[in-house]
């Protein structure tokens, strides 16, 4: 760059010298006004400083002045000295040092300065666009930088569970050689480290990637559990995708359009009802919000996941969604949203295998991966010598009704109002008590409702947060695989109070504490009370 400025004044001198030319004999403010321009586009260009050029223009304008008075100067003594005669050159003195400039007619003056003007102007023109090549191929070089963002949190908590005594010993339905521990109080220590980065590949593609602390037994939680006589724990892809926004540059689209693939974030407007916070999905989705007027927008989200592929079999299993919504916001910028979604998982019924070879049989595909607890199941096996292994009875087909209201009016305070509503209208007794042998009630109905209060993140000393919720999930209501792992000790058939509080201890550093005060809806005593406290940070 230094190179380019002192070049830059060389031009600049040719410049002064062809207005020199021009003002000596044919002074005008065209000219004048082309020399100040190039000075200014110099400046512009960072190829002189604001002083040099303030100095330049001040020293053009000055000498320009000197040569005009002398021009008038001159003609007015030769007009009363001598008889009006041919008019004559005019030699322009330069001091020492300079270059000799031979005197010149004022049409052969007025064509150098054109000629020298515009040769500089043509060569200026080439170097800046030569220093903008330069530019942006260094800064090319580091762009990459700047289109990935990283990021990160931590959480380090202790968990106490505490039973009551009379409690009975459910047997664990993903392996029905246990039973589950519902009478001995645990204290735990675990924790949770999540470190992602988020890439721009173009300006509507975004490449999205998340590691995580957990295990592959689970998908609703991220929770390692210290104590495994100091082994390692396992890293895993929480989080992988592309996210393709094809109206986010479009000026005359109001409308949001997104369109995910991979491993993705919940695409749902949902609470913890029914999908675990813990939980990402695994397909394709959609998010496309469309304005209505300056308070009202409507949202569509839907999305298709593959949840098991079967080898030699027709029946794969399958998630789709679709939810619709409305959101009214007030000059107060206070919210009310609402949607209503459906849910529906494709061949994830169980069925009775006619016989087992080698304790396999043709229908053990239809056990799930993975379940929690309160789903009503049966026996796959119950008329062979098979081993027990558990399907679901009941098909799932969930209506869900989401509410939020945000209040902003106590800033920097907010007050949030939350409910939740589902039903599962696919559950059909008839089938149910066919599958079971049994007579059992219709449990397909979910609700939870509460309120947040306090700052809506934790971001600085002293913001502080605390919630109490009420939530009422009966053992149909939702398949108990993907709902929260920390109520009741995870899925459904439970009742119970939530109590939470959070404050912050510094800049990206809060405290947080949980307490869960559960019992079982139907079926032998089981009342579990959870305590939860948490410090996490954020970079």
């Amino acid at each position: 760059m230094n190179l380019m400025k002192k070049r830059g004044k060389g031009r600049i001198s040719l410049l002064i010298l062809a207005g020199m030319l021009s003002a000596g004999l044919h002074p005008s403010a065209a000219h004048a006004d082309s020399t100040e321009e190039i000075i200014t586009l110099l400046k512009a260009k960072n190829i002189i400083t604001a002083d040099e050029a303030a100095q330049l223009l001040a020293r053009h304008k000055n000498e320009v002045a000197q040569l005009v008075q002398q021009a008038q100067e001159q003609a007015l003594a030769q007009a009363q000295s001598q008889p009006p005669a041919q008019p004559k050159p005019i030699t322009i003195v330069v001091p020492k040092g300079q270059q000799y400039i031979p005197a010149t007619s004022g049409p052969v003056s007025h064509d150098i300065k054109e000629e020298v003007s515009r040769q500089v102007k043509q060569e200026m023109k080439d170097e800046i666009a030569m220093e903008v090549q330069r530019e942006n191929a260094a800064s090319s070089d580091l762009d990459w930088s700047k289109r990935i963002r990283f990021g990160g949190d931590i959480r380090l908590r202790y968990e106490g569970d505490f039973f009551d005594q009379n409690n009975s010993s459910p047997v664990n339905v993903s392996n029905p050689t246990q039973v589950l521990n519902r009478t001995v109080d645990q204290n735990k220590f675990r924790y949770r480290m999540r470190v992602s980065a988020t890439g721009e590949v173009d300006d509507q593609i975004e490449a999205g990637v998340r590691l995580s602390t957990g295990n592959t037994g689970t998908p609703v939680s991220t929770n390692d559990t210290l104590g495994n006589y100091m082994n390692k724990d396992n890293v895993l892809f929480d989080l992988a995708y592309l996210k393709w926004s094809p109206l986010s540059k479009s000026s005359a689209v109001v409308s949001n359009l997104d369109l995910w693939g991979g491993r993705i974030p919940n695409p749902f407007f949902s609470t913890d009802l029914v999908w675990a916070p813990d939980l990402n999905f695994e397909g394709v989705a959609t998010n496309l919000e469309v304005p209505i007027n300056s308070r009202w927008k409507g949202f569509v989200n839907a999305g298709v996941f593959p949840l098991q592929e079967i080898s030699l079999a027709t029946e794969n299993k399958w998630f789709f969604g679709g939810q619709m919504g409305v959101q009214y916001t007030t000059p107060q910028k206070n919210s009310f949203k609402i949607a209503t979604a459906y849910y529906d998982f494709q061949n994830t019924q169980g069925k009775q295998n006619p016989y087992v070879i080698n304790n396999v049989g043709p229908y053990d595909y239809t056990v799930p991966l993975y379940q929690q607890q309160g789903n009503t199941v049966f026996n796959i096996n119950a008329y062979n010598s098979g081993p027990t292994k558990f399907g679901l009875a009941a098909d799932y087909h969930e209506l869900n009704i989401t509410g939020r209201a945000d209040i902003h009016n106590f800033d920097p305070v907010t007050v949030s109002f939350l409910g939740d509503y589902v039903k599962n209208v696919g559950f059909d007794t008839a089938t149910v008590n066919a599958l079971t042998g049994e007579n059992v009630p219709r449990q397909d109905t979910g609700y939870q409702f509460g309120a947040i209060v306090g700052n809506p993140t934790m971001q600085k000393l002293w913001d502080w947060q605390s919630s109490l919720f009420y939530k009422y999930l009966e053992a149909d209501a939702v398949l108990d695989a993907f709902t929260d792992s920390d109520f009741h000790l995870g899925g459904t058939n439970a009742k119970g109070w939530i109590l939470g509080g959070q404050l912050g201890l510094g800049k990206n550093v809060w405290l947080g504490a949980r307490w869960y005060s559960t019992n079982v809806i139907s079926g032998p005593t089981c009342s579990v009370d959870m305590l939860q406290v948490d410090i996490n940070g954020r970079f």
